[in-house]
């Protein structure tokens, strides 16, 4: 009872924060970047466009002086990714623990579920994860491999399922099981095929999403196109810390352009409430993304109004 209490308050201070640029003293939730390493090649992803020349892992000890710092201030929410595949990360169920023993209400991930076979799936059940989110990017195998290069549709279809047999067998009702698809071009005929196959009771929730140009590969469908900015209610939620401490206000900020500090040096709540957030906060209430390094051609596409393009035949 207090818990379901606790996850409305939280999710109502998300909706203020969203909504009015509300700006709590910590911020709500944190996007922890495990590793910015992918095992695939992704035709739409940044990484194909922005190649990023340092990779590497976070390591454990930081991930958890994040959370530790999270759960003393009242961090109600934690994603273990950002811009890489965190079930490269070797100490990722353990950390999906660590986070549910100090009380944070929502531990999420999205992956791409190449790795996650029958152990991993158990460990991760086990630790006690929310939310996992599936990205199946199409109904069949020619085109799911053709969007997601490196990635077998077969075994990302076994993993699903036998991750979601597990959780039954445990009779649990978490993780709950998100599958969701990027509608583009070379995927758009197969949308009703996708909800179809996932409506089918293995997946909780079914998503598709418009595509957002990250990498300017022109990929999106040709009948939408971005109108006037909208205010973007990123900083006022979130930090976002790459895998080597850099910390940043949005997890659209893939280059680092808008980096607020290094947790190795200031602890999350300083750089959450330092002056240089501030004031992109101030221009984003006033929609001068144009005045924020990285954010006048941001892919994230809630900073959008969309319009319907009529295309002449």
């Amino acid at each position: 009872m207090v818990r379901a209490l606790d996850y409305r308050v939280y999710r109502f201070r998300w909706g203020l924060a969203g909504r009015w640029g509300y700006t709590p003293a910590f911020p709500l939730h944190l996007d922890l970047e495990l590793t910015n390493r992918c095992n695939l090649h992704c035709v739409m992803c940044a990484r194909q466009y922005n190649s990023q020349t340092v990779q590497g892992y976070m390591s454990s000890e930081l991930a958890m002086a994040a959370l530790d710092e999270g759960a003393a201030n009242g961090l109600r929410s934690v994603k273990f990714n950002w811009r890489g595949e965190p079930t490269l990360h070797p100490n990722l169920a353990t950390l999906v623990a660590y986070a549910k023993r100090l009380g944070i209400l929502e531990t999420q991930l999205n992956t791409n579920g190449q790795i996650i076979d029958k152990h991993l799936a158990k460990d991760l059940v086990d630790a006690g994860l929310d939310r996992i989110i599936f990205s199946v990017d199409g109904a069949s195998a020619k085109t799911y491999e053709s969007i997601r290069v490196g990635g077998s549709y077969d075994r990302l279809y076994r993993n699903i399922t036998g991750l979601v047999t597990y959780r039954k067998s445990r009779f649990q009702h978490k993780p709950l099981v998100r599958v969701q698809m990027v509608e583009m071009k070379t995927n758009t005929h197969e949308v009703h095929d996708f909800i179809e196959c996932w409506g089918n009771g293995w997946a909780d929730e079914v998503r598709v999403h418009r595509y957002s140009d990250r990498g300017g590969g022109g990929l999106g469908r040709d009948d939408q196109s971005r109108g006037e900015r909208r205010f973007c209610r990123q900083p006022f939620q979130r930090l976002t810390v790459a895998w080597n401490g850099v910390v940043t206000g949005c997890c659209g900020d893939w280059g680092l352009q808008n980096a607020l500090g290094s947790m190795k040096i200031e602890p999350l709540k300083v750089l959450w409430n330092s002056p240089k957030l501030a004031a992109q906060r101030d221009k984003l209430r006033w929609l001068e993304h144009q005045k924020i390094p990285g954010c006048a051609n941001c892919f994230v596409n809630d900073s959008y109004k969309w319009e319907i393009v009529q295309i002449a035949k």
